[in-house]
């Protein structure tokens, strides 16, 4: 019934301690999870006329560490065989074509196979099966036939054995054969292996990692160190930061006074700019523009260059002397870039000028209605005095607890409404207070933002990438 082998399979021949793991994990790298472990050394063929006998596994003990597969046939009626061998084919070391005598000349083998692996050509075999249903002149015959078509295919030098599985006849010289391209592959292995521990005790003696396998951040573990809030501090006063914070305060209070002070006199506070304004900083929309913030001084860029350096330092303290160079170099190198970005950072804050407590309503309701008590009874007066002065009938004059309504209402007006400015002059303090401290907030998250993306991140990768390169060396070091 076809196909014959419908999924890969691997016998295994005594890998050893060291490389079973290693064989496994090749194995499931390939996506062969149908395994069989066999020892190295010689083992009987089986008689002829079994119908499954026992071939000899490689027999001497450099067989150790192969690995056979039986691959899906490549000519099966599945196409997933086909292309499932053939993904396998490009990753094996040792091609073996196992023909037979009926079917050697497949187009399908040579033509999508064998021709365009023909660079492959020094670690492939051609085993020609069923030798035995062949007469001497059949074999001679299909053997040139057979090679004419390997050269035709660029395959020219490429051995051909000629075995039988029944009879057991070839099955040395395959064994054989097998043996010196695994001899052939542990030698290169090893050399290359060694080749690689050398260059990488040189990377490490390179980067002062000559005798430690351990120790330093770990590219898996490395975590933010203390000291990035003494980059943002210093970031937030080169923005400009208490200079804004105090302006937020400002306007807040002006903005108070101007809704909640005396009526007759708002118009004084209305000749003030207000400050957030003139310092270009408008109602916040997210969007970074230009603002009339002074540049950072040449002391706070240098307070910023110092905070920067040290966290630097903090951070690559357990890196090699070449690589804690190299990253302070690239770190200060990013400060020019993190200094133009600041303004915008500050511009894009909203600093809640838009914003008018409730209070403010209140208040200003209450001394428009004080105010019109006031001029009520003022008018109230002045009316009673022109009666007077004309001699006129005197009008009657209500009065509370002895004291005139309109006399009431004028004095009544103002000093309340004097009394609500000064509650509400201190209440504006308070929430410029409250503001301030708010629109501090918000500033140093915006400047940290910019902090952590020139700086931190930055600096996290050297530190991460150097822990990723000392345990990559550590690991080919093994």
């Amino acid at each position: 019934t076809r196909p014959t082998t419908d999924h890969p399979q691997a016998v295994t021949f005594a890998p050893g301690p060291d490389g079973a793991g290693a064989t496994s994990d090749l194995l499931d790298w390939l996506g062969v999870t149908d395994r069989v472990a066999r020892p190295a050394g010689p083992r009987p063929i089986g008689p002829a006329g079994r119908k499954k006998p026992r071939t000899s596994a490689p027999a001497d003990a450099d067989s150790a560490g192969l690995v056979l597969l039986d691959l899906p046939d490549i000519d099966s009626t599945v196409a997933a065989h086909r292309s499932f061998a053939a993904s396998l084919a490009e990753r094996v070391d040792v091609l073996v074509w196992v023909l037979d005598p009926q079917k050697y000349a497949d187009a399908v083998v040579h033509r999508e196979f064998l021709a365009p692996m023909s660079r492959h050509a020094d670690v492939t075999l051609v085993v020609l099966n069923h030798a035995d249903t062949l007469g001497a002149d059949s074999r001679a015959a299909v053997t040139a036939d057979l090679r004419r078509i390997l050269a035709e295919d660029g395959l020219g030098d490429v051995p051909v054995l000629l075995a039988s599985a029944r009879t057991g006849e070839g099955v040395p010289e395959l064994v054989a054969a097998l043996g010196r391209q695994a001899r052939s592959q542990v030698a290169a292995h090893a050399r290359l292996a060694a080749d690689v521990r050398t260059a990488a005790d040189a990377l490490a003696e390179a980067a002062g990692l000559d005798g430690a396998r351990s120790g330093g951040p770990s590219g898996k573990d490395v975590r933010r160190a203390a000291g990035g809030a003494d980059v943002v501090e210093a970031a937030g006063a080169a923005a400009g930061i208490p200079l804004v914070e105090r302006a937020a305060a400002d306007s807040y209070r002006a903005g108070a006074l101007r809704r909640v002070g005396w009526p007759p006199v708002r118009w004084v506070s209305r000749l003030r700019r207000d400050p957030l304004r003139r310092l270009g900083l408008k109602a916040g929309s997210g969007v970074e523009r230009a603002t009339s913030l002074p540049p950072a001084s040449p002391a706070q860029v240098s307070t910023l260059n110092r905070s920067v350096r040290a966290h630097a330092d903090a951070r690559a303290a357990e890196l090699p002397s070449g690589w804690r160079m190299d990253v302070a170099s690239d770190v200060e190198s990013r400060l020019p870039a993190l200094l133009a970005h600041l303004d915008g950072a500050v511009s894009a804050v909203d600093l809640g000028q838009d914003r008018r407590p409730a209070w403010w309503k209140v208040t200003g309701a209450l001394q428009w209605l004080m105010l019109g008590a006031a001029v009520v009874g003022g008018l109230w007066l002045a009316a009673l005095a022109l009666v007077g002065y004309l001699r006129m009938p005197e009008i009657p004059t209500p009065d509370i607890g002895g004291w005139p309504v309109p006399t009431l209402l004028l004095i009544g007006g103002v000093l309340v409404g004097l009394l609500l400015w000064l509650v509400g002059a201190q209440a504006a303090r308070v929430g410029a207070a409250r503001r301030a401290r708010a629109v501090r907030r918000r500033l140093a998250e915006a400047v940290a933002s910019h902090v952590d993306a020139e700086i931190t991140r930055p600096l996290t990768q050297h530190v991460e990438g150097f822990g990723a390169f000392r345990d990559a060396l550590a690991t080919i070091r093994r």
